[in-house]
């Protein structure tokens, strides 16, 4: 045996689950730099410029992100979020605590606390930096600085923020309402003014989104869209098969591509378990040939059990918001009933108003387009759980387009053979004749 013969020896072999399946960090032995993106956002980052990553759910968008910003801090959005809320995130993930406290008149004051030895730290850098406008107390590491009435002091927080030395991430900017995604697009101006550049990470169909809500952000921000073609899907299953040591078929690797909807997060997920019903655990000495495509379709359909739970639970939650809404129930289980037989070219480019009010006008002709467009407006509620998470298809106000942001639901439906409960809901409300009124925004 020659010598890295023997060093190869000696390394554990890589497992299946080190290559491919859903994961919070980059898998190096699976990953592709698609289209130069990492170049391209890493040249970004030593700009003064905001980010916006745009990409579909499970597209890579956050490992794309952990590559490039390794250390940065990282906020969740959710859907009942408000600008305070994504202030205070931030603040905590910088161990500061926040607390605003309103005067009777017109004013009130801020008080920040290090929560740790790092964020009493930032705090006292930034307090320095605001010179007298902010008052440091030592002994219970706490800065108190004075506000106007309902405000936060966002120049001292961009101080905070600069004292760090890290950039701002806010994950998910698509589960924020329309009105605040307004708001936190002026606030970024305003943050661009104090020096603090911000990556947001979403999904969302209108080109240069951001800068159409506040058209301030124009040469301050630059999109970038994270997505992925054919090609290049199969190029990260054919990555994961070399570092395996595994040989797969070019036509079995260029249909699990096809089958993955331009998404990361479907193409891994198959890989896995095409390479499992395979029976490779890890990576292999001698390299077999895996031909058997009927594994391909074994994979897939594994897969789609995985996600019957998640479907199911939003087939259920969205069902029990529908009869609870009685003015407009008809509205909003036609709208779903269009929307879930779209065909996958279309849904992949998402549906917009005139569409979805045509599918649902010909089996509803009472249906009015005005009314349909203030139910798309209200989906989100219908979705999400009491956490604010689960949201599966968003209604897109700045350009007028539903978007099924988990493809993952695009991939469930081909498998499913029972008609959605909202297809019963739509008839029943029929037969009522009830259901057609548009609810209030």
């Amino acid at each position: 045996m020659n010598i890295l013969g023997a060093l190869r020896g000696l390394q554990m072999p890589i497992k299946t689950t080190d290559v491919f399946g859903l994961r919070t960090t980059v898998s190096e032995h699976s990953y592709v730099d698609r289209g130069k993106l990492d170049k391209a956002l890493l040249d970004l980052s030593q700009q003064n410029q905001h980010i916006a990553l745009k990409g579909e759910s499970k597209s890579g968008k956050s490992w794309l992100r952990q590559r490039i910003f390794q250390d940065a801090v990282v906020v969740q959005c959710r859907v009942h979020h408000l600008m305070p809320d994504i202030y205070t995130q931030i603040l905590a993930k910088l161990d500061i605590k926040i607390a605003v406290q309103q005067s009777s008149g017109f004013g009130g004051s801020m008080t920040l606390e290090g929560t740790a030895e790092a964020g009493w730290k930032w705090l006292a850098k930034a307090t320095v930096t605001a010179g007298g406008a902010a008052s440091a107390d030592i002994s219970t590491e706490k800065v108190t600085r004075s506000v106007g009435r309902n405000e936060l002091d966002i120049e001292f927080i961009a101080d905070v923020i600069k004292a760090s030395g890290k950039r701002i991430v806010i994950e998910d900017f698509h589960y924020l309402s329309h009105p605040v995604r307004e708001v936190f697009a002026h606030e970024l101006k305003t943050l661009w003014d104090y020096g603090v550049y911000v990556i947001i990470v979403g999904i969302w169909h209108r080109k240069n989104y951001l800068t159409f809500l506040n058209g301030d952000l124009a040469l301050r921000l630059t999109e970038v869209n994270v997505g992925w073609t054919v090609e290049e899907l199969a190029k990260s299953f054919q990555k994961g098969c070399a570092a395996l040591n595994v040989d797969v078929p070019r036509a079995i690797i260029e249909r699990a591509a096809k089958d993955s909807y331009s998404n990361i997060g479907i193409l891994q997920s198959i890989a896995l378990g095409f390479l499992t019903a395979s029976g490779i655990q890890e990576e292999q000495e001698v390299a077999p040939t895996l031909a058997d495509s009927v594994k391909l379709d074994d994979a897939g359909m594994q897969y789609a059990d995985q996600l019957a739970a998640v479907y199911a639970n939003f087939a259920e939650r969205v069902s029990e918001g529908i009869r609870k809404r009685k003015d407009a129930t008809q509205i909003y289980a036609f709208a779903l009933w269009s929307i879930m037989e779209s065909p996958d070219n279309e849904a992949m480019q998402g549906l917009s108003v005139d569409w979805i009010f045509q599918k649902s006008h010909a089996r509803q002709p009472r249906i009015q387009k005005p009314n349909l467009r203030k139910v798309l407006r209200k989906f989100y509620s219908l979705q999400v759980d009491d956490k604010g998470k689960g949201l599966v298809i968003a209604f897109d106000e700045g350009s007028d387009v539903v978007i099924i942001i988990d493809k993952g639901l695009l991939f469930y439906r081909k498998y499913r053979t029972e008609p959605w409960p909202w297809e019963r809901i739509a008839e029943e409300a029929k037969e009522r004749d009830e259901g057609l009124i548009g609810e209030d925004d």
